[in-house]
């Protein structure tokens, strides 16, 4: 995650928890109606009010030591967090609890505000000697002239204010300088004064003195370093920046097998001599335990090649007909070289959602047989189109494309889409495969050009206390979208149970081996924040899962909806889960007029009264 301020709240409870995990209590009764939970519970609401639960608690004894580099270059509003620490220290030390906080900033306004008053300290007034020992080491490194040692020094321990990335960049580009021309002292001097001191604007600088011609070069190596969610190699690196101005999968293809046969080092030195001459130094080559790879200097760099103003500060005018960026880039490459961008298609997803557009006119060039290697690593039905692909990826876009093109294009499919859907190779389910079901169904895709697309959801639904919550959340939904387009609910299916055996799952009111339907195993199913049902037994004799209460509501909506009928179940026992449902303000009226018809409810008073009729103490 980049630096923010859910970031910071998110590091920090996480560390609390992993030092003392009996605080984790603290923040349980803001999730008693989830059984599981996922990221995305954890919003910035809750990570507030979970840190305030740990930190207002009497209960356990808490010293709390926190430790903040940079809140400077935090995303967001920086009055949040300047008020998050206020509020931190604002509390009380006691006996048992104690909470100090450590941070590092620039002195901007806003955190002269709030601090002023706070004890503090400019952190270059201590790295001088450090600074001016690492200069002298890096003047000597980079072999500048001796005789300007004792000038430069100096200015430069004074214009860095304690920034040693800023030293590195300056020494750099002296070197650079001295070496092109003989340059006096005097000159050298001048041009140290020119730097700016503010990394945002040297960054500007080292880019615009980059040659007009090198500037895509320049903006493809930035892209795809800053893009990367994975460790990139050496070479891989250089094949994604020579495929970024290509059009299609022959040409990446062509240039991958020309690529010359050396080893990493070669392609870790050439990579370190490109960016000095492409893109001023701020790539460089680290080694690692899994070998070499590319990374971005720092992370002000990845800030500022992230900005909107990026693309246009390095390709000028030719931003404005520029829509791919690095995302596609990788995807490109990736789509030959590594089976799990063919397998997910994670960096052609994050290229639409990033830019906008989709690598339609790149993917079309891809052939058959590229995608049928889909099927060889993946549970994927077979694959042989790149709109079957895009299905199978969730590449909205490309389809959304694609119809604009040819609008009978999935009405007319005879590849089985829903099914690509369904079983998304190695990625994890996830929104986007749900509303890429969504767009398929709603542009003209008919359940029957996919028959098999709903017994095979129904298989990969994770059941009892799956950890896969979120996926499973996610398929019941996509089952949801396919009844609401009219599925047939009534398909026999084969699913896995937890003791590795398999029951059949037939129609709605199918009975189990204890003769329950559904709906029965329903209302007799343990809830985790309602009330156990009379005649349903001692819950833990027979099943140790747990429904939440608004999962039991969601599950007999829809059983009773598809006709779902009790039959072991009490109608008295079912009539208090409905109260219980009515008490958290869920209709139930469709639920009692289709499970207790008025004529049964008649019926039902009519014998009762009878019976009291009938018993000569007026008793039952």
């Amino acid at each position: 995650m980049q630096k923010s301020f859910e970031g910071l709240l998110r590091s920090v409870l996480s560390q609390i928890i992993s030092e003392r995990p009996e605080m984790s209590r603290f923040l349980q009764p803001m999730f008693k109606h989830k059984k599981f939970l996922t990221p995305d519970d954890w919003t910035l609401p809750i990570l507030q009010k979970g840190l305030h639960a740990i930190l207002a608690q009497e209960k356990e004894p808490l010293h709390l030591c926190l430790f903040l580099d940079a809140i400077d270059e935090y995303d967001g509003r920086l009055e949040s967090i300047c008020q998050f620490l206020e509020a931190l220290g604002r509390i009380d030390p006691k006996p048992n609890k104690v909470i100090k906080v450590c941070f590092s900033s620039r002195p901007w306004e806003v955190f002269l505000k709030y601090f002023r008053h706070c004890a503090g300290f400019r952190i270059q007034d201590f790295t001088q000697d450090d600074i001016r020992d690492y200069c002298l080491g890096s003047l000597m490194e980079e072999r500048i002239s001796s005789i300007a040692l004792e000038t430069f020094v100096p200015h430069l321990v004074a214009r860095s204010r304690g920034v040693f990335l800023w030293v590195k960049l300056v020494i750099k580009d002296l070197a650079k300088a001295a070496g092109v021309s003989s340059m006096s002292k005097t000159e050298l001097e001048r041009l140290l004064e020119s730097y700016p001191t503010e990394l945002d604007s040297y960054y500007v600088e080292i880019i615009e003195r980059i040659p007009h011609i090198h500037r895509w070069k320049a903006y493809a190596m930035l892209e795809i370093a800053v893009r990367s969610n994975d460790i990139i190699s050496p070479i891989h690196f250089v094949l994604a920046v020579n495929c970024s101005g290509l059009k299609t999968y022959d040409e990446v293809s062509q240039v991958h097998e020309n690529l010359p046969d050396r080893d990493m080092e070669f392609w870790a030195e050439f990579v370190s001599l490109q960016s000095k001459k492409y893109c001023g130094g701020l790539i460089e080559v680290m080694f690692g335990t899994e070998g070499h790879y590319i990374q971005v200097l720092h992370q002000t760099v990845k800030d500022f090649v992230m900005d909107s103003k990026f693309k246009e500060l390095v390709l000028g005018d030719q931003a404005k007909i520029t829509v791919e960026n690095g995302n596609a880039f990788l995807a490109k490459c990736r789509l030959l070289t590594h089976y799990d961008e063919l397998a997910d298609g994670t960096y052609a997803r994050n290229a639409e959602k990033t830019s906008g557009r989709s690598l339609k006119a790149f993917l079309d060039t891809v052939p058959r047989h590229v995608f049928q290697k889909f099927k060889t690593f993946s549970s994927q039905p077979d694959v042989e189109s790149p709109l079957a692909y895009a299905a199978a990826t969730g590449l909205r876009l490309y389809i959304i494309e694609s119809l604009a093109v040819d609008p009978n294009l999935i009405r007319e499919s005879t590849e089985p889409l829903l099914n690509a859907v369904v079983k998304p190779g190695f990625a994890e389910i996830h929104e986007d495969f749900v509303q890429t079901a969504s767009l398929l169904l709603d542009n003209g895709f008919a359940l029957n050009q996919d028959p098999t697309a709903f017994s095979n959801l129904l298989e990969k639904i994770p059941s009892g206390n799956s950890s896969d919550t979120g996926c499973r959340t996610l398929y019941i939904e996509m089952a949801k979208l396919l009844l609401n387009h009219g599925q047939d609910p009534n398909v026999d299916v084969i699913v896995e149970d937890n003791d590795d055996s398999f029951f059949k799952c037939a129609p709605v009111n199918a009975l189990n081996s204890k003769k329950m339907t559904p709906l029965d195993s329903c209302g007799w199913n343990r809830i985790s924040d309602g009330v156990q049902l009379p005649g349903t037994g001692d819950y833990n004799s027979w099943d140790t899962r747990e429904l939440s209460l608004l999962q039991a509501y969601e599950i007999t909506c829809l059983l009773v909806s598809h006709g779902g009928e009790i039959r072991k179940l009490r109608s008295s026992s079912m009539k208090l889960r409905l109260k219980e449902f009515e008490s958290r303000g869920w209709p139930t009226e469709e639920i009692r007029a289709r499970l207790f018809p008025p004529m049964i409810e008649t019926i039902g008073a009519i014998a009762s009264k009878f019976m009291r009729m009938s018993s000569p103490s007026g008793r039952v």
